[in-house]
């Protein structure tokens, strides 16, 4: 999905979803829809995903595109109250300094969504590689006290 490949990454997350649906699959499947903006399928998955997830390595996955989407209907108080706990989430795992450019667009209640959208998706890849790195060597950030 990194590829921009959304409609193959949409049809196999739906399909992993018929068998069982893990936060993980509906989060990713919410990305691909939100990408090919189908916002309504997009805040489906998010809200399930939300629901299902008990701390995994995609709740902040889960956090950034349930900001992105509500922003994107038009939902501005939902969406920026969604943006501060992404924020909050996201504040607490070694973030990125590109953290103060996404709370300057709270601050100044303005946001820039084509950029919010790229500062996210940044923030939550760098995460994800970051904890896939430590699953399978051992290194990297969370394997720094090792």
């Amino acid at each position: 999905m990194k590829r921009g490949e959304f409609q193959r990454a949409q049809t196999y997350f739906v399909k992993a979803l018929e068998t069982i649906q893990l936060p993980e699959a509906l989060a990713f499947a919410a990305t691909a829809s939100y990408k090919l903006n189908d916002l309504k399928a997009a805040e489906g998955y998010v809200i399930e995903a939300e629901k299902k997830d008990t701390g995994t390595v995609t709740k902040l996955r889960i956090a950034g595109y349930k900001a992105l989407v509500y922003l994107k209907e038009g939902r501005e108080n939902e969406g920026m109250k969604a943006l501060q706990e992404y924020l909050t989430l996201y504040g607490h795992l070694d973030p990125l300094t590109s953290i103060q450019e996404a709370q300057a667009m709270i601050k100044r209640r303005n946001v820039d969504l084509q950029r919010l959208e790229a500062l996210l998706d940044e923030q939550i890849t760098w995460h994800e590689d970051e904890i896939e790195q430590y699953e399978k060597t051992g290194t990297g950030f969370y394997g720094r006290y090792n």
